[in-house]
């Protein structure tokens, strides 16, 4: 019940400012649905919707493939966690929207620029989010799993890996939502297609409408991804439900 009356709020306010608030500043929330309907059917959205979300997945993919051993490698090996520390604390600090310009000119304005923003911009985050899910194993279990006569992959395998994947599953929640800033970002620096490009053209054309559209856009993308995130977890992880 609060959970709608803070809903009812927020519209309510919407609507009370776009009232107030000259229409080339701020819209209703009738203006902006009506001219996400117009984005969708008439500009083809759709297909800078897929776009936008293939460059993503490819990005998560290439983070987590090459992240999760990665990572669970560098917190059980103390070794490892010391030979990588000075390189992870360097890189992570730089920002990638700061490589826009670089990735242009290495890989021009195709799917590989914006690929490599969203995976430079999630990459270190992932890496020592699963990395300190990895130390922190509880010993006992590696204790057993070598009495067991486990080595280092089957311990990975079946007691590791096991271990941290509730982890894993936020973190990738965490990473996907943002992927979108950084994607958004590159989009709207060099992009042919994409929901960054609509965002930059509705701009450049004074459309505070389409603006706002986009923006519920993203806040429904969010929403369902939170849901899809939420119920894998209570599917595969009950136990930690």
């Amino acid at each position: 019940m609060l959970r709608i009356i803070s809903i009812l709020a927020i519209l309510l306010a919407w609507q009370a400012l776009a009232i107030v608030t000259d229409p080339i500043y701020f819209v209703s929330l009738k203006q902006a649905i009506k001219a996400l309907h117009e984005l969708f059917w008439l500009d083809g959205l759709v297909f800078d919707v897929w776009s936008s979300l293939k460059r993503i997945l490819w990005a998560m993919m290439l983070v987590f493939v090459i992240a999760i051993p990665l990572g669970i490698v560098i917190g059980r090996s103390k070794l490892c966690k010391l030979l990588s520390e000075p390189i992870t604390r360097f890189l992570r600090y730089v920002p990638a929207p700061t490589l826009i310009p670089l990735a242009v000119i290495w890989f021009g304005v195709g799917e590989l620029a914006k690929v490599f923003i969203v995976f430079w911009g999630i990459f270190f985050p992932v890496l020592l989010g699963i990395r300190d899910s990895a130390e922190s194993v509880p010993s006992s279990f590696i204790r057993v799993s070598k009495s067991m006569g486990y080595n280092f992959w089957q311990r990975f395998r079946k007691v590791v890996f096991p271990s941290i994947a509730p982890n894993i599953l936020n973190i990738m929640r965490v990473a996907f939502a943002e992927a979108w800033v950084y994607l958004i970002l590159a989009e709207i620096i060099a992009a042919p297609n994409g929901i960054g490009k609509t965002l930059i053209l509705a701009q450049r054309y004074l459309r505070v409408d389409k603006i706002f559209a986009i923006i519920i856009l993203l806040a429904i993308i969010g929403l369902v991804s939170e849901l899809c995130f939420y119920y894998a977890r209570r599917k595969l992880f009950k136990y930690q439900v």
